[in-house]
């Protein structure tokens, strides 16, 4: 699955779920920010804001040359169980927030997903503490990083840019 489709695939499942503790799901050009191409901001019931890039890694077989986006299926990952986010406007846990998206994708049934994987359960060897990996059964990866986790009132900036706070 390339990029802009998996945006799409993930804003739908990130805004079909409403999750009470979500408010406000944008990509990042919806949400005018252009230091990176692909992502979402995500705004919370206690204020705070978590920003997610996408980054993909491109099938060994050279088919992101073409076109035509070429679908490769297969089994879906195992459902795992749903990690609902707490009701009630508190803060959001980080890894809460990691294991919530991954549990939407991964229960989502597609069959072009392969596997996924949190980073605080494998922990990456860029030192990223919390994001998603979801790899495709068309050899292509797509990671999900946290670029700013924010508390209420604070906007992104350098110096919070891959800094990521135990819960926002």
């Amino acid at each position: 699955m390339r990029l802009p489709r998996f945006e799409t695939y993930l804003k739908d499942l990130l805004t079909g779920d409403a999750s009470p503790s979500i408010t406000s799901v944008q990509t990042f050009a919806e949400a005018d920010y252009a230091k990176r191409p692909h992502g979402f901001r995500l705004q919370f019931a206690s204020g705070g804001q978590a920003y997610l890039q996408l980054v993909r890694t491109s099938p060994s077989d050279g088919s992101d040359q073409r076109p035509e986006e070429p679908i490769v299926e297969g089994e879906p990952p195992t459902p795992i169980e749903p990690r609902p986010l707490p009701d009630g406007g508190g803060q959001v846990r980080t890894r809460d927030l990691e294991q919530y998206i991954k549990a939407l994708i991964t229960n989502s049934g597609s069959t072009e997903l392969k596997d996924t994987e949190g980073y605080s359960e494998a922990p990456a060897e860029s030192g990223q503490t919390y994001g998603v990996r979801v790899f495709f059964h068309s050899g292509a990866a797509i990671y999900i990083l946290f670029v700013h986790t924010l508390r209420s009132g604070q906007g992104p900036s350098a110096d919070t840019e891959f800094k990521v706070l135990e819960a926002v």
